[in-house]
């Protein structure tokens, strides 16, 4: 026989005295605190289990406790309560008494207070729960972690129980895996208030240095400065981040094992004031941490109070919210053409299209379903021969039957077009096979004066002297030219930027290029990027005299990361950013000359939180917004334009600074404060989706873009 059966023996003697129908089953657990055991009572023939928590301390140790107690919280006769009853437990008592039924709080079933000459014991009857360190072993045994939504529940659960207990003015004061437990339905809860303490009865002015565990302790507490129930989020924000990062504390090493001395620093390290490092990337049961997330949880364990969730209501909701948008699914874009709509257009468009599609109009009335004539095969090159399109200044280049589409809307008959397509769909397959087989050996073959008529003609073609087609004349406005331009297949314009601004004003730009082309930018000692030409006519010139004909945004993010803000703020979002000024002094000097002065300032749209809606601000060189990059519907700018043609799904939002193949988050300007954050912007995230929040003086990656 061991000695916890010696002591369950004595334990079970000692029930009989006030509590005789509960017997003792085996010793749960024991620490500085005292011993836990497991009971058990037949009731009504039912069996019912409960622990036992025995805190014995003698009278000795209460006469210390008495005048630790009495530095805290005052002169000990101002108090009420039982003067018999030793200070140490009579607080337990209160604060047990205050918890009982709350919610996600172990339930405190009944309790007993023994005198003996020398000590006293207090004999706690809980519910019987299973311990969140013996699941936590055991998954970890089976490789079977915690995945990201079971770690939100955790913390919002254990925030849950921090509510009630801010609502009665209590904190924790030593929250941790070994004080949290599990239920049979799968709810955590919070245990052993041992360490709580009453607001009330906390002094600023005094010490708290040996209350709590120092893995979990605030550095306020450690430091012996005044403190709140902050520090209680504080805890629950490393408890996750632990879970989050594979088991380890911030600061030890990341793979193999540890040593006290290992411990021991990364302890020093965080509660002398290094912020705790970042989970952006991490995987945690087969997903990755982004941005948001890492943004909650590293806001939790912000080393200056101030800093922190204010209140357990705060910090579950940004929990929640994390939740919400893990679980929202990838939207789905529509293409739609630049500048072609007004925003209070749009929604009346579509629902006019959706009316068309209920009385049986065709399908191939939606121009996304109707072949384009820029989609058929490319045979110039060879002939010399021109296609011709129209220049309309209003239509986006991946959808050049829009006008079309706007004279059927006015009860134009489709069918003709629709036949009409099909003729030349078959013709021009027809001329391919032709010209394919033209260039071989026989009677079909071009003769030498054949070709140098064609070169001749398409030398006219690309001068703009000539504008016909097969040598008849043309019934249309100047015609596109492939060769020469920029190379289609790979969409990067060989044009020099030089010819691409002449482009922009003598109007031919909308003939030249299309959405998705790329033109390299040297920028010296931020990398050679390349800039992707997203749209046209969209932005407003901040003069008022109309719109850029051409928004560029890089494809490639800067060699230097930057933050949004030095300090720990949204405060004026975009305009009043650092980035804003850094991007402006100095970016914008190292743009080649002939670009730097040929930008078009922009009028440019940015949610800010502290002015609770979309503000303006005038700008040459820019970072995008989360309308730009999302949509409307799902920004929060309610004004500006979208570039979705160039920005369909995530993958074409990845970015990745030159020279490293893994993808970067990058910054938005956009400062939402969504879940009632002030200290953040949103940002793209690694993956492409959208992030919300990532705190303000992080170093992201820098997309920039220009209008001219």
């Amino acid at each position: 026989m061991n000695n916890y059966d010696i002591k369950c023996k004595i334990i079970e003697e000692e029930l009989k005295t006030f509590w005789p129908q509960w017997h003792v089953v085996k010793h749960l657990g024991g620490g500085a605190f005292g011993d836990v055991f497991e009971v058990y009572r037949d009731n009504f023939g039912i069996r019912e289990s409960s622990a036992l928590k025995m805190i014995q301390i003698s009278d000795a140790e209460e006469t210390r406790a008495l005048f630790s107690f009495a530095q805290e919280a005052g002169d000990l006769s101002k108090r009420g309560g039982q003067p018999d009853i030793p200070a140490t437990f009579r607080n337990e008592i209160q604060i047990m008494e205050a918890l009982r039924g709350a919610p996600n709080i172990v339930t405190i079933e009944d309790f007993h207070l023994k005198r003996d000459a020398s000590s006293t014991t207090l004999f706690v009857r809980m519910e019987l729960l299973t311990s969140f360190q013996q699941v936590t072993a055991e998954r970890q045994r089976k490789g079977t972690p915690f995945t990201i939504p079971e770690i939100l529940k955790i913390g919002r659960d254990i925030c849950t129980a921090l509510m009630y207990c801010e609502g009665k003015g209590i904190i924790h004061r030593d929250i941790k895996p070994a004080n949290l437990f599990i239920d049979s339905f799968g709810n955590y809860k919070v245990g052993d208030f041992g360490a709580s303490k009453r607001l009330d009865t906390i002094h600023a002015a005094q010490t708290m240095t040996g209350i709590g565990t120092i893995s979990y302790m605030a550095p306020e507490i450690f430091r012996g400065h005044s403190y709140n129930n902050t520090v209680d989020i504080y805890a629950v924000g490393l408890v996750l981040y632990q879970l989050l990062n594979n088991g380890r504390m911030p600061f030890l090493p990341e793979e193999g094992t540890y040593t006290t001395k290992d411990i021991d620093s990364a302890n020093y390290r965080r509660l002398h004031g290094t912020p705790v490092p970042t989970l952006v990337g991490r995987s945690v049961g087969g997903e990755m941490i982004d941005s948001r997330l890492d943004a909650v949880v590293r806001r939790a364990c912000a080393m200056d109070p101030a800093d922190r969730y204010q209140s357990a209501k705060e910090f579950y909701d940004a929990l929640a919210l994390t939740e919400t948008e893990e679980k929202k699914p990838v939207p789905v874009y529509a293409k739609r053409p630049q500048g072609s709509l007004a925003p209070d257009a749009s929604l009346q468009n579509r629902e006019q299209e959706g009316a068309r599609t209920e009385i049986g109009t065709e399908p191939s009335d939606d121009p996304e379903t109707v072949v384009s004539l820029k989609d058929l095969p490319q045979t110039r090159k060879h002939s010399g021969q021109k296609v011709r399109r129209s220049t309309s200044p209003h239509r986006d280049r991946s959808s050049h039957i829009w006008p079309q589409k706007e004279e059927r809307r006015a009860g134009g008959n489709n069918k003709p077009v629709i036949v009409i397509v099909l003729l030349l769909i078959i013709a021009v397959a027809a001329l391919v096979v032709v010209q394919s087989r033209g260039g071989s050996s026989g009677p079909s073959a071009s003769t030498d004066s054949d070709a140098a008529s064609q070169t001749e003609e398409h030398k006219q073609n690309v001068s703009g002297e000539d504008d016909t087609v097969d040598g008849s004349s043309s019934d249309t406005e100047a015609a596109d030219t492939v060769s020469g331009e920029y190379d289609r297949a790979l969409g990067t314009i060989s044009d020099s930027w030089e010819e691409i601004i002449a482009a922009g004003e003598d109007g031919t730009y909308i003939d030249k290029y299309q959405i998705g082309d790329t033109k390299e930018l040297d920028l010296g000692e931020e990398g050679v990027i390349e800039m992707e030409l997203v749209a046209f006519d969209a932005d407003e010139l901040a003069d008022g005299s109309g719109k850029a004909h051409m928004t560029w945004i890089a494809k490639d993010l800067l060699n230097t990361k930057h933050f949004m803000n030095e300090e720990y703020t949204n405060e004026g979002g975009w305009p009043a950013s650092d980035m804003r000024a850094w991007l402006r002094d100095s970016i914008l000097p190292l743009f080649p000359e002939t670009v730097r002065s040929n930008i078009r300032e922009v009028k440019k749209y940015s949610y800010s939180y502290s002015d609770n809606g979309t503000i303006s601000s005038s700008d040459t060189i820019w970072i995008p917004s989360g309308r730009e990059m999302f949509g409307a519907d799902n920004a929060f700018e309610d004004e500006g334009p979208e570039y979705l043609t160039a920005f369909p799904d995530d993958a074409s939002r990845q970015k990745q600074r030159i020279g490293v193949s893994v993808p970067s988050w990058w910054w938005l300007r956009s400062a939402s404060g969504n879940g009632g954050l002030d200290d953040g912007f949103n940002n793209v995230r690694y993956d492409g989706s959208y992030g919300f929040n990532f705190i303000a003086y992080d170093d992201g990656g820098v997309v920039v873009g220009f209008c001219f």
